[in-house]
């Protein structure tokens, strides 16, 4: 371990600690070690002064960087007293930048790498401000070599340092400016060899970035210029002085340039010449510029006397200094002439105003140029648009500033420029009353708006619009500007038949007029003579057809000219009012109309209810209170099914309020306020709305009819009945033998004494089987020929086809014909009268049986002359039951067939048949919505009867005819 006893010791505390070092070793170590102690002391004394007293700063420092012992000059740079530094590590007051560096050269120490270093690096004083040192630094081992601790010597060189970086920069900014210097810069020796030149003299010679140093100009350059600028050289050394010239070379791109060359003696360090400065710039722009700007006066001149527009100078005071010719030419004055003038004198009292405000603000300075549009007064007094540029020129010497205005006639395009700002204008109108014409509903105020707007937009006096009475043809004035209120109402009675002929021609053209104007039609009138009509202009308002509906006319009681765009903006106007007019008249004749339908509703005999998709109604005439009993305000709180329960069924089959596009007609039952039935006979049908699907429904109450009807059907039944008599009297006349034989085989065996009871029992039985049978069958007939009462209801329709073969079957078989039945399942029923099908299929059947027996051969081998088929399909697909009779009887004409369904029309013999049969069926039929008709086929003729299927559930407890039970159905 080294011997550095000192080392953590300040100056003041070192005479202590040897005072208690020697005190320690008296205690332990006796004199010798005493003696030692103090021959040491002795013998580091003059070096423990040199660190203390050395000018530069002196430190020990551990390995780790922890400060040991500083000296005074050490103190005096860091700002920190020693206590304040043992306390601290070399990293707390080197800035953290320079301590990689230090970190990295200390560890070369340790590994032995280097004795020592130097280190250039910043400090951080306590008063804060940042220093530069130099460091030297050095390693401590112990005996045995390990490192033990540093030591190092600081220098302050703070201010060293800062010159060198003031000195660096300096030097950066020099070289800088030698680099960035717009001028061409070079340095040569006293024998003429380039030293150095700056970049922008290498770019505007084109030298490449290579050493030029000790060659000559021409070797640089190898241009035949170079001698010159040697001689030139030569010639400043030779003076001392500096010398310019502006010499012809070629530049980087081989084109001519002129540069100006300035060429100065540089001396050395003694004073005494080494070379020559150069410094020499582009003047090829100047001198080329010099030359343009007498060429340019030389043009300004000529352009000022020949120029397309008007320039002239105008002195402060409004008077002419120099005019050229364009400016009196669009004048229209001589320049004599214009002399004698001043600007205000030709100047439009309208811009002199603006024009003087302008003038003022350039001679005073408040503004730079003039830039406006404005009128002249020409010679023969007419305006003339020109647009104005103006400035003021810079008082230079001992001349007067004065004002150069230049003038460009600009007539046209002002006047195009209005004309399409007053297109505009007119478009915008055009749009305006359009959009009124669309939302406003009164037309006289819609006339009156337009009127307005025209006569803001055209500047005219009057606008007045008249209509054309459609029923007398008159015209008289509806729509007028405010300032013509007092003529609505005045008839337009021109005074001569042009106006009316104008009218009333196929090409309706405008009509442009002028008061004393030989060319202008003659179309005075009170109107005119009232307003003091100096011109004016007229369009006819005509409809599609070309009639005159009304006359758009202005009036301006001073003389006016009427441009092409004005009357196409007229006519526009009033094409769009007659629009208008058409609406209002359309309005009017649907008023009317609506007026005239509600009327005939209001007086129809029949019921009309219009309802919506749901049933509700929202429409009824006075009909409908008369049929159902309610008045009109309960009507429409109403659904049509309270005033008619059981749906109406389309021929679909579906079921539905209403209807399809064609009318069907159903009967049906109403239900009257007093709840009472109606028989009624509903028309429905359907129209798209604006709220949806609506249905109209006509209902006519048939309580009459229905007894007519009912009399009628009646008729017919009795009439039936009686053709049916041989049959029925067949029906009962063989139950009658049945029971007749089994009573007497019963007296036979009581005669004979063989009868016993079980026998006996037996024919009994027979006997009231066969009288239960008569029965039915008189109950059958007593029932069909009484008079139908029901109401509609739901039933299967195979019952009566049962019923009414049943009845049918005897007769038939008695004439010899076969009666084919075919009767599947059925699952739906039909709506309508049970009793009343059974009496159209009677009617069909008795009608196919007579064509058979009329067509039968007189003799026939066979005991059948013919077949009746009758056959009942199911259409699900189509929602209708179709009942099918079909005869071979061969047919019948087609003369009949038109005329089948016909009252009281029958193809058979006089006395035979009623002719109502048929007629009979298809009302009944048609009152249960379905259809009926006869066709031929082959071998005869077919009845089709088609009825839709009904949605409401099969009544069994309905009113219905008793159903036969069948002994055979083929």
């Amino acid at each position: 371990m080294s011997l550095d006893l000192f080392g953590s010791l300040n100056a003041n505390s070192t005479a202590s600690v040897i005072a208690l070092i020697l005190a320690a070793l008296l205690l332990i170590g006796g004199a010798v070690a005493l003696h030692r102690i103090i021959r040491l002391k002795r013998q580091f004394a003059p070096y423990l002064h040199t660190f203390e007293t050395a000018s530069v700063g002196m430190t020990h420092s551990t390995l780790a960087g922890k400060w040991i012992r500083v000296n005074a000059k050490m103190q005096e740079i860091t700002g920190y007293s020693s206590d304040e530094m043992i306390t601290r590590e070399v990293g707390d007051i080197t800035l953290s930048d320079d301590m990689d560096n230090n970190e990295a050269l200390n560890q070369q120490l340790i590994e032995g790498t280097i004795d020592s270093y130097e280190l250039q690096k910043r400090y951080a004083r306590k008063d804060g401000r940042v220093i530069w040192v130099k460091v030297t630094a050095m390693l401590a081992r112990t005996a045995d070599g390990h490192p033990d601790y540093y030591i190092a010597i600081v220098e302050d060189i703070d201010e060293l340092k800062r010159s060198q970086l003031a000195l660096q920069e300096n030097e950066a900014r020099f070289r800088a400016f030698w680099d960035n210097s717009p001028f061409n810069q070079s340095v040569k020796d006293k024998l003429g060899n380039l030293l150095e030149i700056n970049q922008t003299y290498r770019r505007t010679f084109g030298i490449p970035d290579t050493a030029i140093t000790g060659q000559s100009l021409s070797e640089t350059h190898d241009a035949s210029w170079a001698p010159q600028v040697d001689e030139f050289d030569r010639e400043v050394l030779r003076t001392e002085t500096t010398r310019t010239a502006d010499i012809t070379v070629p530049g980087k791109d081989g084109e001519e340039i002129i540069i100006r060359v300035t060429k100065f003696p540089v001396y050395d360090s003694h004073n005494e010449v080494a070379g020559v400065g150069g410094v020499s710039y582009d003047i090829t722009g100047q001198v080329r510029a010099a030359q343009e700007i007498r060429e340019r006066e030389e043009r300004f001149r000529a352009t000022f006397d020949q120029a397309a527009v008007g320039i002239a100078h105008l002195s402060f005071d409004g008077n002419w200094l120099r005019i050229n010719a364009r400016y009196c030419e669009i004048l229209g004055y001589t320049e004599a002439e214009l002399r004698t003038l001043s600007f205000r004198d030709i100047t439009h009292k309208d811009d002199l105003g603006e024009d003087l405000d302008a003038r003022a603000g350039l001679i005073a300075g408040t503004r730079d140029t003039l830039t406006r549009e404005k009128r002249y007064i020409r010679k023969d007094g007419s305006p003339v648009w020109v647009a104005v540029t103006a400035s003021k020129t810079d008082q230079s010497g001992s001349q007067e500033p004065y004002l150069i205005v230049v003038i460009e006639d600009i007539t046209v395009r002002k006047d195009t420029e209005l004309a399409l700002a007053a297109r505009a204008e007119q478009q915008a109108a055009i749009m305006d009353i359009g959009q009124r014409a669309l939302s406003e509903h009164d037309l006289n105020a819609l006339l009156s708006d337009a009127a307005n707007v025209i006569a803001q937009i055209m500047s005219v006096d009057f606008c007045l619009i008249s209509q054309r009475d459609r029923s007398s043809s008159e015209f008289s004035i509806v729509g007028t500007n405010d300032a013509g209120k007092k003529y609505v109402g005045w008839p337009v009675q021109p005074r001569i038949r042009h106006l009316k002929t104008i009218f009333e021609a196929p090409a309706l053209e405008p009509v442009v007029f002028h008061r004393g104007d030989q060319d202008s039609p003659d179309i005075t009138s009170p109107i005119m003579e009232d307003i003091g009509t100096i011109s004016a202009a007229s369009v006819v308002i005509a409809g599609d057809d070309n009639t005159p509906r009304g006359i758009l006319i202005i009036h301006n009681q001073t003389h006016r000219e009427f441009t092409n765009d004005e009357i196409t903006f007229l006519q526009t106007v009033a094409n769009i009012l007659s629009a208008a007019i058409s609406r209002d008249h359309i309005a009017s004749d649907l008023a009317e109309r609506e007026e005239m339908l509600d009327t005939v509703l209001e007086n129809a005999a029949d019921a009309i209810i219009v309802a919506n998709a749901s049933g509700d109604i929202v429409m009824a005439n006075r009909a409908s209170e008369d049929i159902f009993g309610f008045n009109h305000e309960t009507i429409l709180h109403m659904n049509l099914r309270d005033l008619v329960p059981i749906t109406y069924q389309s021929a679909s089959g579906s079921s539905d309020v209403g209807p399809r596009p064609q009318f069907s007609t159903r009967e049906m039952i109403g239900v009257h306020r007093d709840q009472s039935k109606i028989p009624i006979e509903v028309a429905m049908t359907q129209f798209e709305g604006p709220n949806g699907t609506m249905h109209i429904s006509l209902v006519r109450d048939i309580t009459e009819q229905k007894s007519l009807q009912s009399q009628l059907t009646q008729a017919s039944k009795l009439a039936t009945v009686g053709e049916m008599a041989a049959g029925i009297a067949h029906e009962l006349n063989q139950p009658l033998n049945i029971m007749r034989m089994a009573a007497d085989n019963v007296l036979i065996r009581a005669d004979a004494g063989t009868a016993d009871l079980d026998y006996a029992k037996e024919n009994l039985e027979l006997i009231s089987e066969q009288a239960g049978r008569m029965g039915k069958i008189i109950l059958h007939m007593r029932v069909f020929s009484r008079q139908d009462t029901s109401d509609f209801v739901a039933f299967d329709p195979a019952r009566a086809i049962r019923n009414a073969c049943e009845l049918m079957r005897g007769q038939l078989e008695l004439e010899g014909v076969e009666l084919d039945v075919q009767l599947p399942d059925s699952n739906h029923a039909v709506y309508g009268s049970e009793s009343q099908l059974e009496q159209v299929l009677i009617n069909m059947i008795t009608n196919a049986r007579d064509s058979v027996r009329e067509t039968a051969p007189t003799e026939n081998g066979s005991e059948i002359i013919g077949t009746i088929g009758v056959k009942l399909i199911e259409d699900t697909d189509d929602a209708v039951i179709c009942m099918r009779v079909r005869d071979t009887g061969g047919g019948i004409s087609e003369a009949s067939l038109e005329r089948i369904f016909d009252p009281f029309f029958t193809t058979k013999e006089v006395g035979v048949g009623t002719g109502l049969g048929l007629s009979v069926s298809y009302g009944i039929v048609n009152a249960m919505g379905g259809s009926i008709v006869a066709q031929n086929v082959e071998g005869g003729c077919e009845f089709v009867v088609e009825l839709p299927i009904t949605q409401e559930a099969e009544d069994e407890t309905s009113a219905g005819l008793p159903t036969l039970q069948a002994q055979e159905l083929r």
